[in-house]
C-alpha cells in the first residue's frame, strides 16, 4: 500500500473523470444531485482540484464535487500525499461528497496521517442515502497516530444511491491528511456479460489486410508475440463478418454493425450515410465522450478525403452526416471529434481522454503499404509502430483504471479466413486464447455493452461479444496487463513522457527510469525456473539502447574510480536461460551505484535465497531500487548514489500465480541496507536488514502490491518477516 513521499505521475487506479451509465443515460458527476453509475472502484485523489483557504466551499474535483469546510487542499512539503496533493482538516472539518454514487458501496478505504510535526487526531466516515439530508457514522472512529499513511478500510455493503462525509470528529487544532479515497460498488455496473462490468475507457486500433496466421508466431511481429499476446488475451478465430470486403465497409460493421450495401473503398462523398443508427452517436446521445484518432491529418478541417497516408476509408465515421454535418470539410462536429493521432500521446498525459477512442495508423504503420514505408515487410513495419505506441495507452491513467485497449485488423488477405483479436486490460485474462467464432459485429457488441448503450446495433444483436477474454468479477491486475514481471501491481513512478519516471517494459524486467539521476526509481521482475540455464554471465555492460537517444544516462566511465560497483538491480543469474536475457540484465538501467560490501555481501546472498526458494518450487516476484535524499553522493557525470538500496521479495507457491493467492500468511521479505562500505559489513546477514514493505514504501513513495486486496496489504506489508 502506498504511503507519503514523491511520486511524479500516479499510475494507481485512479478515476481521472467519474460519468456512468445510468438506467441508458449519462449523468455528470459535478453537479450537487449527480449520480455516478457504472463503476467497479471510484477514486478521488484531490489532485484535480484547488482550495488555498479553510472556509466552506465547494471544490470540482476527479469525481464531482466535493465540499470542503474547515478543509483545504494541501500542497505543501509538510502536508502526507500520494502525488502533489491531499486534503487537509482542522478542527471539525468535513470532506462532503456533493454527488451520489447510484451502484451503492461495498467498501471505503481511505489514506490517513499527520501533518508535518502536529499531534494525533481522530475522525471518521459517515453515509447519506437521502442526498446530503442526513449522515450516519459508519464503522469505529478513525485514530491518526503516524505521520505516513495508515490505511482505514469501512465495510459499508449500502445498496442503492449513497455518498459520504469525511469527518474530523477530536476538534482539535491538530491537522489531518486525507488521500486516495477508495469506493467499491455494492453490486457491478454496466451493461452486458459480468466480465464486461465496471470497463471504464475503449481504445480500439485496426490494422491491415492480414490473415492471423501471417502475424502469430511471424518472426516480423517480436512485439505482438512476445509481449502482447502473454500480457493479454487473444481470439483465434476473429474474421471479418464473411464475404465483406474490401477495407471501407468492415470499418462501417465497427461503427454500425452493417456496411449499408456499401462494396468498395470509395470517399464519404458517394459513400456517406443519412442514419443516426451508429455508435458514436448513441455515445453522444448518452452523453459518453468519443474521440477518433488519425495519423496524417491536420485537424483543421473535417478530413473526408485522402492526404498523405490517412485514408477515409479507415475512418468510419466520416462516412455518417450527423457526424460530417452531411459532407462538409468545416463540420465542427467532425473537426471536435476527429483528431490527429499525435494528440492522443497529450490526451492521455493531461487526462483528457474521451471514454471510447477509435485509433487508426497510417498506411504505412497499419500493415497496409508494402512500398514506400520504413522497410518493405509490411508486418514489421506494423509491429514497430505498436511497439512505440502502445506502451503509452498502457501506462496511462485511463488505461490503468480498468480500460481496454482491442486490436484486430479489418480483413484477411484471403477470403474469409481469421484476422485475430487482442484484448488488453487490467480485466482481461493474461496469455488467454479461445476459439470461438467472433466477428466485427462482436467488437462493436462489447463496446455497445461496456458503455450500456441500446439497441445493439445491426449485426452486433446476433455476434457473441468478447466477455470471455475477461475475468468476471473484477479482480484484474493492472500490473500484469503492463507485463508479468508486474503481476502484483505497478510501483509509482511510471510515464511514457516524464523523463525522470520513464517505463520501459522489457521481456526480462520493467524499469521505471529516472534520467536526472541516471539510474532507476525500481526495477521489477518475476523469478521462477523457467529463466534458469547454463549460459554464463556475459559482462555486457552498456547504456540503454532502448530508451530515447537524447535521455541522459550513466556511461561505463561514471563508474570508473568511483569506489561504486555497477550493482544489478535485476541480477545476471537470474536470467541464464539465452545469451539475449543474461545480456539484457547488463544495462546501466538495471544498476546503481552499489557500495561493494553492500553488493557482493548480504544484496547477493538474498538474491542467492530467492533462487533457492525458486528451486524448490515457488515463484518470486521482486522489486529492487535505492533510496535518495537530498544529500545523496553523485558520481561520474551525476549518477546519483542511493543512500541505501532496497528490496521487496513475495514468495508464492506455485508458478503461474498471481494477487488473488497473496493472502495474509505470504511470506513477503523486505530489506533496506545502508550504500556505504563503513555502515555495512561485507560478511552481514541480510536478514539483519529486515523492514516491513511499509517502511520502504515510507522512505520511496512507491507503492508495491499495488494489485493485492488492500485489506491482505494491510496485514503483509506491515509485518517483518521472520523465516
Amino acid at each position: 500500500m502506498r504511503h507519503s513521499a514523491y511520486r511524479a505521475l500516479p499510475v494507481s487506479l485512479v478515476l481521472a473523470w467519474l460519468v456512468g451509465v445510468s438506467a441508458g443515460c449519462l449523468a455528470s458527476a459535478s453537479s450537487d444531485d449527480s449520480l455516478y453509475a457504472g463503476t467497479v472502484t471510484l477514486t478521488e485523489d484531490f489532485e484535480a482540484g484547488s482550495k488555498t483557504s479553510y472556509a466552506a466551499a465547494d471544490v470540482t474535483l476527479a469525481t464531482g464535487s466535493w465540499n470542503l469546510n474547515d478543509a483545504l487542499v494541501g500542497t505543501s512539503s509538510s502536508d502526507v500525499k500520494t502525488g502533489a496533493k491531499a486534503a487537509r482538516l482542522r478542527n471539525s472539518g468535513h470532506l462532503t461528497m456533493g454527488f451520489d454514487k447510484a451502484n451503492g458501496a461495498g467498501t471505503v478505504t481511505i489514506h490517513h496521517a499527520r501533518f508535518g510535526s502536529d499531534g494525533n487526531g481522530s475522525w471518521g466516515l459517515f453515509a447519506s442515502q437521502d442526498h446530503g439530508a442526513t449522515f450516519t457514522q459508519v464503522g469505529s472512529t478513525v485514530a491518526t497516530t503516524k505521520t505516513s499513511f495508515a490505511t482505514a478500510t469501512f465495510t459499508v455493503n449500502l445498496s442503492g444511491s449513497v455518498r459520504f462525509d469525511i469527518r474530523k470528529l477530536d476538534g482539535g487544532t491538530n491537522h489531518i491528511d486525507i488521500d486516495d479515497v477508495k469506493i467499491t460498488d455494492l453490486g457491478g455496473g454496466g451493461g452486458g456479460g459480468s466480465s464486461l462490468n465496471g470497463i471504464q475507457t475503449v481504445f480500439l486500433i485496426v490494422m491491415e489486410n492480414h490473415n492471423w496466421s501471417s502475424i502469430k508466431n511471424s518472426a516480423s511481429a517480436p512485439y505482438i508475440n512476445n509481449t502482447l499476446l502473454p500480457m493479454g488475451a487473444h481470439a483465434e478465430n476473429y474474421v471479418n463478418v464473411p464475404g465483406i470486403h474490401p477495407s471501407e465497409p468492415n470499418y462501417l460493421w465497427l461503427e454500425a454493425g452493417t456496411n449499408f450495401g456499401v462494396a468498395n473503398d470509395n470517399n464519404p462523398s458517394s459513400n456517406h450515410q443519412s442514419t443516426t443508427k451508429h455508435l458514436v452517436t448513441q455515445l453522444q446521445a448518452a452523453g459518453i465522450a468519443w474521440k477518433s484518432y488519425q495519423e496524417d491529418i491536420s485537424g483543421t478541417t473535417c478530413p473526408l478525403t485522402a492526404t498523405g497516408l490517412y485514408a477515409p476509408k479507415h475512418n468510419p465515421m466520416v462516412f455518417f452526416d450527423d457526424v460530417t454535418n452531411t459532407n462538409s470539410s468545416s463540420s465542427q462536429n467532425c473537426i471536435q471529434h476527429v483528431r490527429p493521432y499525435p494528440e492522443l500521446a497529450t490526451d492521455l498525459q493531461n487526462h483528457t481522454i474521451a471514454r471510447y477512442n477509435f485509433i487508426t495508423p497510417n498506411l504505412c504503420h497499419d500493415m497496409h503499404n508494402p512500398t514506400g514505408c520504413a522497410t518493405s515487410d509490411e508486418v514489421a513495419n506494423g509491429d514497430t509502430w505498436l511497439a512505440t505506441e502502445v506502451p503509452k495507452i498502457l501506462a496511462s491513467q485511463a488505461f490503468q483504471n480498468n480500460g481496454v485497449l482491442l486490436i484486430t485488423w479489418d480483413e484477411s488477405e484471403d477470403g474469409d479466413l481469421p484476422i485475430g483479436l487482442i484484448a488488453l486490460s487490467p480485466r482481461a485474462k493474461p496469455g488467454y486464447s479461445n476459439t470461438i467464432a467472433y466477428n466485427h459485429g462482436s467488437t462493436l457488441r462489447t463496446v455497445e455493452e461496456i458503455f450500456g448503450v441500446t439497441p445493439l446495433l445491426g449485426g452486433a444483436a446476433t455476434s457473441t461479444d468478447l466477455s470471455d477474454l475477461f475475468s468476471s468479477g473484477g479482480g484484474g491486475s493492472a500490473g500484469a496487463s503492463l507485463s508479468k514481471h508486474t503481476t502484483l501491481g505497478i510501483p509509482s513512478p511510471t510515464s511514457v513522457n516524464d523523463p525522470n519516471s520513464l517505463l520501459s517494459v522489457k521481456s526480462g524486467y520493467v524499469v521505471s527510469y529516472n534520467s536526472s539521476r541516471k539510474v532507476p526509481n525500481w526495477v521489477s521482475w518475476e523469478v521462477n525456473t523457467s529463466y534458469f540455464g547454463s549460459i554464463t554471465r556475459q559482462d555486457d555492460f552498456r547504456a540503454d539502447d532502448t530508451l530515447p537517444a537524447n535521455l541522459p544516462q550513466a556511461a561505463l566511465a561514471d563508474y570508473l574510480g568511483s569506489g561504486f560497483d555497477r550493482g544489478h538491480m535485476c541480477p545476471s543469474d537470474d536470467r541464464t536461460l539465452t545469451v539475449a536475457a543474461n545480456q539484457q540484465t547488463f544495462y546501466l538501467t538495471n544498476m546503481v551505484p552499489q557500495a561493494g560490501n553492500n553488493n557482493r555481501g548480504p544484496w547477493v546472498l538474498l538474491e542467492e535465497e530467492c533462487r533457492k526458494l525458486v528451486s524448490a518450487g515457488k515463484e518470486v516476484f521482486v522489486i529492487a531500487g535505492g533510496e535518495f535524499s537530498s544529500s545523496s553522493k553523485k558520481i561520474g557525470s551525476g549518477v546519483a548514489v542511493p543512500d541505501k538500496t532496497f528490496k521487496v521479495v513475495v514468495v508464492l507457491d506455485a508458478v503461474g500465480q498471481g494477487p488473488r493467492d497473496v493472502t495474509r500468511s505470504t511470506r513477503v521479505i523486505g530489506v533496506e541496507m545502508p550504500n556505504d562500505d563503513s555502515q555495512i559489513s561485507i560478511t552481514a546477514d541480510w536478514r539483519s536488514f529486515r523492514v516491513s514493505v511499509d517502511t520502504i514504501e515510507a522512505h520511496t513513495g512507491f507503492d508495491f502490491l499495488s494489485d493485492v486486496d488492500p485489506a491482505i496489504q494491510a496485514v503483509i506489508e506491515s509485518r517483518v518477516d521472520n523465516q
